[in-house]
């Protein structure tokens, strides 16, 4: 438990806490102050405790992958309480349980996949008195690999690839038997048993062990061998969980970062003219999004003023407001026509995003210092215009 601690603390960088029921603090890691998020934690169903991590306001991101490791704790502690019951069973097995154990370690931070795969290979050898055996696993960028512990477990290598695809582990005790499970690739000559690494259903590779002829497998092998994988599946799950952790924290940086750059872009929020005042509001419903306004002045005698909207949300959005908006101001400064600087944009953007499903509606509007408005209008609702009266009038274009 107290790795689980360690390795949770260093995925979500915050303080974590393992409470009892009574809210007794038994095992802490990390640093964080303030209020907590709490997760209950239950072992067969029952309450166990409480995790918590502080300072809280996880995001949704955040809370879903917290959620699934607390869940593989209660998993962890509830194969640990099948060891108990082994123990108490066949006292005979306490060696082989106190290897199982120790075995915990491999749910420490700080590992790659293929030093999981090798530390599950170590722990199952010398709990099971195995001679040969292969991990098969899935690395970080998803290609299979393999792990072996002696030239002779290559013959076990397509067996463990085999097994990851199994709903439970099987023993062979024949060549026969193999045929019956429907595996026609190259294997070594039984006994030798198989098991899935597994966790909340979810597959992360295979185990193969295998023994010399004549040796007697039975139920113990494939139930301390399932133990072990299931300690694994832990493991490999908690380091998908940090990865995808710090895959979150890094596009929540890189949107922040995307946000401030947008709002930079905005004009400022009030423009005063000697003969013209300008104030605007823009407020995203995400950090980033696809509405946004133009305020720009077209020499001493005018000024082009415009709102859009980009189809979609979040960061594609964004991206393509940018490139509208850029588009826009560049060709301003030569073309006076709303009209016209909308067909010009139009004919660009088409040419390089119109294979891409989405679009920009807009209005642009130029104020001219003696009294006239000229409206260019694409898809957009038609401006809004308010006389001192109070009386309102829809501007369409013309």
């Amino acid at each position: 438990m107290q790795a689980w601690v360690e390795g949770m603390a260093a995925a979500v960088r915050r303080r974590v806490v393992i409470t009892d029921n009574e809210g007794r603090e038994l095992i802490s890691e990390g640093t964080g102050e303030g209020e907590a998020s709490r997760f209950p934690l239950k072992v067969n169903g029952r309450p166990a405790g409480w995790v918590l991590i502080q300072p809280g306001g996880c995001g949704p991101v955040i809370r879903k992958q917290v959620e699934r490791a607390v869940d593989n704790l209660r998993a962890l502690a509830e194969s640990r309480n099948s060891m108990v019951d082994l123990i108490q069973t066949n006292a005979g097995r306490w060696q082989e349980l106190t290897v199982l154990y120790e075995s915990t370690a491999l749910l420490r931070g700080g590992q790659g996949h293929k030093d999981l795969a090798q530390g599950l290979l170590d722990h199952t050898t010398r709990a099971l008195h195995s001679t040969s055996g292969a991990v098969s696993f899935r690395d970080a960028s998803e290609a299979e690999s393999l792990v072996t512990n002696c030239p002779e477990a290559l013959d076990l290598g397509e067996v463990a690839s085999w097994a990851s695809s199994l709903p439970e582990g099987l023993l062979f005790t024949s060549v026969d038997d193999l045929e019956d499970q429907g595996f026609n690739g190259r294997a070594p000559e039984p006994p030798f048993l198989v098991m899935p690494i597994r966790s909340n259903g979810q597959s992360f590779g295979g185990l193969a062990m295998g023994w010399p002829e004549g040796v007697r497998l039975t139920s113990e092998h494939l139930k301390l061998a399932g133990l072990l994988a299931g300690q694994a599946g832990l493991a490999f799950s908690n380091l998908e969980m940090v990865e995808q952790v710090r895959r979150a924290e890094r596009i929540q940086r890189d949107m922040e970062v995307a946000a401030t750059i947008q709002e930079s872009i905005l004009p400022a929020p009030r423009l005063e003219t000697p003969w013209f005042d300008v104030a605007c509001v823009c407020e995203p419903a995400a950090l980033v999004g696809g509405d946004a306004f133009m305020v720009m002045e077209q020499g001493e005698d005018a000024l082009l003023v415009g709102v859009a909207d980009v189809s979609g949300h979040g960061l594609p959005a964004a991206l393509l407001l940018n490139a509208f908006g850029s588009q826009v101001q560049a060709l301003a400064m030569s073309q006076t026509s709303p009209a016209q600087l909308l067909q010009q944009t139009n004919g660009l953007l088409v040419d390089r995003i119109g294979s891409m499903g989405m679009f920009v509606t807009t209005a642009l509007l130029r104020f001219e210092k003696c009294g006239n408005l000229r409206v260019a209008n694409a898809g957009h609702p038609p401006p809004i215009l308010i006389d001192p009266c109070g009386e309102i009038t829809l501007i369409e274009e013309s």
